[in-house]
């Protein structure tokens, strides 16, 4: 007898001959409804290694194999995916926090965006005021403008990927009788989305920092003096 690697019990192993999925012959039972899903979307595959996952580091989020205890997550805390389907509740628990912290910044991020808008607006009609005389003025300022609206309109684009995928996963935590493998790599999925949202937009000051100041009294004056 071999250990199945979806309930790490000892029994004999079958495999799927339309997914390839190997395990015990109550899993093998339960994984028949999600057989097209994993066949499409190889979620009892590794990623990185081709090999059946037998395990979840609860340190990455992440569904793993033999290997990737060695290349990638060497000294982190591994479950059984049993294990991790079933403490699913505490495992969500722990990144809350996070989520609630990118849900706020994606609140910032449009509403910056608003402001950067009217800004640019709000150059814009000045520039047509002004155009015959200081029409190099107006290009200069809406240079200035233009790349943080592209750059908070990326950071709003991926905010709203990360709603899609939240409630996608929310989803997912609502239906308890989802296949343990198909369930804990959409948590995996939707907390990699998390980290790379963080990562690359959370730490970025341009929410701060408006270069040209909002009110349209004050964009007046900075053409004046440009002119004068």
């Amino acid at each position: 007898m071999d250990t199945c690697n979806i309930c790490g019990g000892n029994a004999i192993i079958s495999e799927c001959k339309t997914c390839l999925i190997k395990c015990c012959q109550n899993c093998f039972e339960r994984h028949i409804d999600s057989c097209n899903i994993l066949k499409d979307d190889k979620y009892h595959q590794c990623q990185y290694h081709e090999q059946l996952v037998n395990a979840f580091c609860c340190h990455c989020y992440q569904l793993i194999c033999k290997e990737c205890v060695v290349d990638n997550h060497f000294n982190h805390n591994f479950i059984s995916v049993l294990d991790a389907y079933l403490n699913r509740d505490d495992i969500v628990k722990e990144f809350i926090g996070k989520e609630q912290t990118v849900n706020s910044h994606i609140d910032a991020c449009k509403e910056t965006r608003q402001k950067y808008c009217l800004l640019e607006a709000q150059i814009e009609e000045e520039g047509k005021q002004f155009q015959r005389c200081i029409g190099s003025v107006s290009e200069s300022l809406l240079q200035q403008v233009e790349p943080n609206i592209k750059q908070i309109e990326d950071q709003c684009r991926a905010g709203d990927e990360i709603l899609k995928l939240q409630e996608k996963s929310l989803e997912y935590a609502r239906q308890s009788k989802r296949f343990p493998l198909i369930y804990l790599a959409q948590l995996s999925r939707y907390r990699n989305g998390l980290n790379v949202f963080e990562k690359q937009y959370m730490n970025c000051n341009i929410l701060a920092d408006l270069r040209i100041t909002q009110s349209r009294e004050d964009v007046h004056q900075v053409f004046l003096s440009k002119v004068v």
